[in-house]
């Protein structure tokens, strides 16, 4: 849920900046909607990631339906961590390294659905930060790959 909250930021940053700054045109506006996601949403889901799972970790080990105290906790708050910062640093870079974050968090969100999924199937674990994380999981990296694409 609050990766449509933070997805639903970025587009709002993203439109406000398209009406002021008079950008037109389906590429432009594509690239725009594709930097404020980049450089909003997917630091402060990084962010909210890792402080989840490494400060918050049996909670969320709870939320998802999975045993406490678990390393995987750690280690996937700080991949939630690093994807946030290379997203940020997007800011200050070219077309091409967009294409490499679009890349690492697709690869990451879509890996993660592969383990919802099979939670869902295997241990019929259906608990809200399993099942619901999933949709997500899978929408977003289509939304970022869109854009990328209707940017060119």
């Amino acid at each position: 849920m609050f990766l449509f909250i933070f997805c639903l930021i970025g587009i709002v940053i993203a439109v406000i900046t398209t009406f002021t700054n008079g950008i037109s045109g389906m590429a432009a506006v594509a690239q725009n909607l594709l930097f404020y996601q980049l450089a909003v949403t997917i630091p402060i889901a990084g962010v909210w990631g890792f402080t989840g799972h490494v400060l918050r970790s049996d909670y969320v080990a709870d939320l998802i339906g999975l045993p406490k105290g678990s390393p995987f906790q750690k280690e996937v708050g700080y991949a939630n961590l690093s994807y946030g910062v290379a997203s940020f640093f997007s800011i200050f870079m070219s077309r091409q390294y967009f294409l490499a974050v679009i890349i690492m968090i697709s690869v990451f969100y879509l890996g993660a659905a592969y383990g919802h999924i099979k939670e869902m199937i295997n241990h019929k674990n259906f608990n809200p930060g399993n099942g619901f994380m999933t949709l997500p999981d899978i929408l977003f990296p289509i939304f970022l790959i869109v854009l990328y694409i209707l940017g060119r």
